[in-house]
């Protein structure tokens, strides 16, 4: 638990030292709610641990000498796999392109059929059984394959949160029963550098598409609507290539991550009476599949001042909820701490639900990843494998 919150505060901490100017003053409002909703967590947490504080101390380590029978997750990752293809390269026709844009847009005028809503959810099961076998031993080569599909496929499509997803996943995991030496820190760092990398590259491909420069892209891009590069990030342009492209990416992290902070702030200034959409965008996956019923409205986004914008995660927590977004975050840190306490005692089939929820604690700052990065898939296979994996598994302290 402190390990998460230590991240979390980093995040924050990084936030307040990157080099941009917002454009505009923060709203009152918006930081309030966001103070709330971290009031709220906390109070759910403590709650929690006080109803079962003969529970595991926190320090208690467990190590697992049974494993869950991994082949019924490994079939049915294959089995979504091969649903999502069909549905995106057979039935709805699209066409991978060197413009990530057209991608994105024929997936966005498609319908996408019950296969492929189907195939959006067992697909993440590719994920479990390398994850579960990382806990304590080096996992299958099959199973790190597998693992890797869905960040293969994110990348086609030029998308990186799915790719940052995976490697926080994959961490989570290697280190909750490991302890931290220096040639894990430099491992660490090499694959932290490969993502970023992969992140960059992804970008760039995205600009040149457009036939936009990449200083212009900082003053000129979405997310300089509120963050503006400073003076010294600018002056990178008169530098060497080295410190140019150095410079350029410090700011572009700063402005992609951080950005939906100021959007959350400016939505209460452009629109602070916006009436909540009751869970449209954090349960947007229940949303979609009875939409015939529900009316799913497919223009929320359109509601926003900024198209194609992130939000923070306080910031689609009040769209969705307003005020009750605040007992929302109650029940969001109880169900926090309840999932790592089941991983503590040894039922490692909660692990996955543990370890997003803790990178959405992580990311809050940045963007809700319940919504974004196929969050409401990912958690709704975390649930899934919670119901599969109700075998008891035999643990000894040490």
């Amino acid at each position: 638990m402190i390990k998460t919150l230590k991240i979390a505060l980093i995040v924050w901490l990084i936030f307040f030292v990157i080099p941009v100017d917002p454009i505009y003053d923060f709203n009152l409002f918006a930081g309030l709610y966001i103070g709330g909703c971290y009031l709220f967590f906390f109070s759910g947490i403590l709650i929690y641990q006080g109803i079962f504080r003969n529970a595991e101390k926190s320090n208690t380590r467990f190590a697992i000498t049974t494993t869950p029978n991994l082949g019924v997750y490994f079939y049915l990752g294959v089995l979504g796999m091969f649903f999502r293809f069909v549905d995106r390269y057979y039935l709805r026709g699209i066409v991978l392109s060197s413009d990530f844009d057209e991608v994105l847009m024929a997936l966005d005028n498609t319908s996408i059929t019950l296969i492929g809503i189907l195939g959006s959810l067992l697909f993440f099961f590719c994920y479990i059984p390398f994850l579960l076998e990382l806990l304590t031993k080096r996992p299958k080569w099959i199973y790190f394959f597998l693992f890797l599909i869905p960040v293969i496929d994110s990348i086609l499509i030029g998308q990186r949160f799915q790719v940052l997803t995976a490697m926080v996943l994959a961490l989570w995991a290697f280190f909750y029963y490991r302890s931290i030496t220096f040639k894990r820190v430099i491992s660490i760092a090499v694959v932290a550098s490969l993502v970023l990398g992969i992140g960059v590259v992804l970008i760039i491909i995205r600009y040149m598409n457009h036939g936009m420069e990449l200083y212009y892209s900082l003053t000129e891009s979405g997310y300089a609507q509120t963050l503006q590069p400073t003076d010294w990030i600018l002056k990178g342009q008169d530098e060497s290539i080295a410190m140019f492209y150095i410079k350029f990416i410090i700011s572009n992290m700063g402005q992609y991550f951080y950005h939906g902070i100021y959007e959350f702030s400016y939505l209460m200034d452009f629109n602070p009476h916006i009436q909540p959409k009751l869970g449209q965008s954090t349960f947007k996956i229940l949303y979609q599949i009875t939409s015939p019923l529900t009316g799913f409205n497919k223009d929320f986004w359109d509601q926003l001042p900024h198209k194609g914008i992130y939000l923070s995660y306080f910031g689609l927590l009040y769209v969705d909820f307003g005020l009750l977004g605040l007992f929302f975050q109650f029940i969001f840190g109880a169900l926090w701490i309840h999932s790592l306490r089941m991983v503590k005692s040894g039922q490692i089939h909660y692990f996955l639900l543990y370890s997003y929820l803790s990178y959405v604690i992580i990311m809050m700052p940045v963007t809700s990843m319940i919504s974004y990065g196929l969050g409401n898939n990912i958690l709704t296979i975390a649930f899934i494998t919670i119901a599969i994996g109700n075998r008891k598994f035999v643990i000894r302290q040490h």
